[in-house]
């Protein structure tokens, strides 16, 4: 292989010229990095009132079988966990 620059011959894997110090190829250039995201304060607190909401209208009903409140119990966890992984997705 020849120099570019100088047009001495080098070995074919050479990274730079032994004589000039000239690259031998140009440098792949590396993807930045993510900039680090903020967290949504405003989706937490959104998630948080929703639950809030939710078991509140719940225990202002009257129970009349374990189903409900099994049920009622299960969104609630549904949406503060579904909050959950949106909010560690965001990070």
């Amino acid at each position: 292989m020849t120099c570019g620059t100088c047009g001495a011959t080098i070995a074919d894997k050479a990274i730079i010229c032994y004589r000039c110090g000239a690259p031998t190829s140009t440098p792949v250039a590396k993807h930045p990095q993510a900039a680090r995201r903020r967290t949504s304060w405003a989706g937490i607190a959104a998630a948080g009132v929703a639950a809030a909401g939710l078991a509140a209208f719940g225990a202002s009903q009257p129970f009349e079988s374990p189903e409900q409140i099994g049920g009622l119990a299960g969104a609630a966890a549904a949406l503060l966990g579904g909050g959950l992984l949106w909010w560690r997705g965001r990070r």
